[in-house]
């Protein structure tokens, strides 16, 4: 009769094909996302491989929609020179440590470290398997204004991900010319958000909480509540990275 050794043995001998969808390699499991055991009663069960929370996570990235951004956006390389740099890193380390429900809000000009620095905070949660989605402003508003005529059930259910998704960053908010619809698309998202009273907002903007308050004082009061005590503006004149890194580049 075989052993209990020879027996769990024989049940994990079997490789698994989790591997050929994320790519992740597991020795323990051999990609299959879990151990098999026998209990006391000689009954064989599955328990979960410690492997899985790195394919959820990775999962997780996938969906977000910052898997590129989110391989060159971390704490660890943003760059802090000067006050405001320092004072925003600072503000998003403590915006992670908060409990749910609260926004974050921060604008300014082009390459000054927004989305960079929203990227980093969805990267953290993103690791503690918390889901996260990345909505850019001026490639995804569009889509949506025109899912309203041509798809609303499509529009619907993307919607409802979009607001019930526990953390949620805009990038761009509201860039460029508004129109009607855009305003009538960012309440909803906003207040359906504003609602959900545990949903994590991030918003960038190159337009500032009182420029949009101007546009809509109900969206930009909404922003305002939930984000109190984590809205910053980027000074003037604040470096644009992306200015500098090309400036760089084409140097060497």
């Amino acid at each position: 009769m075989p052993t209990k050794e020879e027996m769990e043995r024989r049940a994990n001998a079997a490789p698994g094909r989790l591997n050929e969808t994320d790519g992740i390699q597991c020795p323990v499991c051999g990609n299959k996302g879990a151990v098999y055991r026998l209990d006391e009663a000689g009954c064989l069960y599955a328990a979960e491989c410690e492997c899985m929370a790195r394919r959820r996570s990775l999962q997780l990235l996938r969906r977000s929609g910052l898997e590129g951004l989110v391989k060159e956006s971390s704490f660890s390389n943003f760059q802090t020179p000067d006050a405001f740099t320092r004072r925003a890193r600072e503000a998003a380390l403590n915006y992670i440590k908060q409990s749910e429900g609260g926004w974050f809000f921060i604008s300014g000009r082009p390459g000054c470290g927004k989305t960079h620095l929203c990227t980093a905070i969805c990267r953290r949660f993103l690791l503690q398997n918390v889901p996260v989605r990345y909505l850019l402003w001026r490639e995804d508003g569009p889509r949506l204004k025109a899912m309203v005529n041509n798809d609303p059930a499509g529009y619907a259910a993307e919607m409802e991900e979009l607001c019930n998704v526990p953390v949620l960053y805009i990038d761009d908010f509201l860039k460029g010319k508004v129109t009607d619809a855009d305003l009538n698309l960012a309440f909803a998202l906003i207040n359906a958000r504003y609602n959900r009273r545990r949903s994590r907002t991030l918003i960038s903007s190159q337009r500032s909480l009182e420029k949009i308050w101007a546009l809509d004082e109900a969206t930009g009061s909404r922003i305002s509540q939930r984000a109190e005590g984590f809205i910053l503006c980027a000074p003037a004149g604040a470096i644009n990275w992306r200015c500098r890194t090309a400036a760089g580049k084409e140097k060497r």
